[in-house]
């Protein structure tokens, strides 16, 4: 009842004492809840408004007639029953069949015969949500880009983008192509209260249902990522492009920005280790102004793509080795090989042999991991090479820190030096536990940069660490 307003403004007028007589043609138009129909029969009669129910030629004023109620009502509600199990059997005949019943879904429209359609503008901002949260951006950070530069969601009641959303973004598998059918179900027909669907009933998958917006890997790192996501990662999405991203050679330590001559004509902003208040370490390495720093970077990357051989350079190594459908393969394999031990153990009895298959079970998991932390090296790969594609095709682009943190996944500051890198990893944290390997590899390219407003220099010079290797 609470689901039917109309009813409700009814009851509440009757209940005031602005109707006298409701004409119902039958008891299961009025309800199809026993208890629904006997206390609201009840609660009016004691207003003294009547109910009439001409199919069963019955008036509520009747006392005696609460048992005829309870009989007829009850065959209500059994039939309201029997329509919901056929309901339900005609939707699950549809599932076991493939044919995906569709409800709204940010970027998609519906087009005949209940088609999926791709809506740009919408896929757009689905595209970036997946590459941002690829590039190591975690969802509070994704929702703070989305709102700040603008972007409404499509939901007319909001317009911010709440976390929950991009989170079921990230996770729904129609954004790849494919489709699992009857991921909620409805267990009390009275209600129609839906819950997830975890082992209740059957739920069926189907592949390359209709054209995804984003590739299966992108689809699939998101998930490896989600699932490894921990509240201790470094947040990339800040208010000033560098925080976050440059290290301390000597100690290891994130250098944090603040500013130096406060309140006085000469302030300076810089970066320095020592403002550092998660780890308290002796470093002898001078603070470096964050002006310069950030103009230095910028500059690589304009040195960058200006140099043909430097962007061949770049772009073959990201390139080595980058088959991503191999490792989806091989996954794939792997997952084949788990699905008959799973089912050797439910059919054995001996103890020792299932013992066994849950060490080969385990073996197998482990592999997969290692290889779809492969598959999501390879797709920030790729994520750089499309940055790298876009900068050459708009050479005007702003810089922005988005930019620089796609491209540079660490910088290393070392006493008037900078190490760029840039590299495959999936994650910055992974790549910040070691600071000092970085600073020896082979530079591809090297340069004084010197700012003609502030007459300071910068020694910087950009390297290429393959995580994989």
């Amino acid at each position: 009842m609470k689901k039917r307003p109309e009813f409700m403004r009814m009851i509440d007028s009757a209940k005031r004492g602005n109707i006298d007589l409701i004409l119902v043609k039958s008891i299961s138009r009025f309800a199809r809840n026993t208890v629904d129909i006997l206390n609201t029969i009840r609660e009016l009669r004691n207003v003294g408004c009547i109910i009439y129910f001409e199919k069963e030629n019955l008036y509520s004023d009747d006392s005696k007639i609460d048992f005829t109620l309870t009989i007829l009502s009850s065959i209500a509600q059994e039939e309201s029953r029997s329509i919901s199990s056929n309901v339900k059997w005609a939707v699950e005949k549809k599932f076991k069949q493939g044919k995906v019943i569709i409800g709204r879904i940010y970027g998609y429209r519906f087009g005949e015969n209940k088609t999926f359609i791709i809506h740009d503008e919408e896929a757009k901002v689905v595209r970036l949500i997946y590459s941002l949260f690829i590039q190591g951006y975690s969802i509070q950070d994704i929702k703070n880009i989305l709102n700040t530069r603008g972007i409404v969601p499509a939901s007319s009641k909001s317009k911010t983008w709440p976390y929950s959303t991009i989170r079921n973004i990230l996770m729904n598998e129609k954004y790849c192509g494919d489709a699992i059918l009857q991921k909620t179900v409805t267990l009390d027909y009275l209600t129609h209260k839906a819950v997830i669907n975890d082992n209740i009933v059957n739920k069926y998958f189907v592949e390359n249902n209709h054209e995804g917006i984003v590739s299966k890997e992108k689809w699939e790192t998101a998930q490896y990522l989600l699932k490894g996501q921990s509240s201790s990662l470094t947040r990339m999405a800040t208010k000033h492009s560098l925080t976050n991203l440059v290290y301390c050679s000597e100690c290891g330590r994130n250098m944090h920005r603040h500013s130096i001559n406060h309140n006085r004509p000469s302030v300076t902003t810089v970066l320095d280790c020592k403002h550092n208040p998660v780890i308290e370490k002796k470093c002898s390495t001078k603070w470096v102004s964050y002006d310069l720093v950030e103009k230095a970077i910028k500059d690589s990357i304009a040195e960058l793509i200006s140099r043909p051989e430097l962007i061949e350079s770049v772009t073959s190594l990201l390139a080595v080795n980058n088959d991503v459908d191999i490792l989806q393969n091989e996954m794939a394999t792997l997952r084949e090989q788990i699905a008959k031990i799973q089912k050797a153990k439910t059919e054995s009895v001996d103890s020792a042999l299932v013992l066994k298959l849950e060490n080969q079970e385990n073996s197998l998991v482990e592999r997969i991991k290692a290889k779809q932390k492969l598959v999501s090296s390879r797709v920030k790969t790729n994520t750089i090479l499309d940055l790298i594609s876009g900068l050459l095709t708009n050479k005007e682009m702003e810089i922005d820190g988005i930019i620089i943190k796609t491209l540079y996944r660490i910088v290393v500051s070392s006493n008037d030096t900078l190490t760029l890198v840039i590299s495959n990893a999936p994650v910055t944290h992974e790549i910040a536990l070691d600071i000092e390997k970085y600073v020896n590899i082979e530079p591809l390219f090297t340069k004084l940069f010197v700012d003609e407003e502030s007459q300071r220099g910068i020694y910087i010079k950009v390297v290429f660490y393959d995580e994989t290797i």
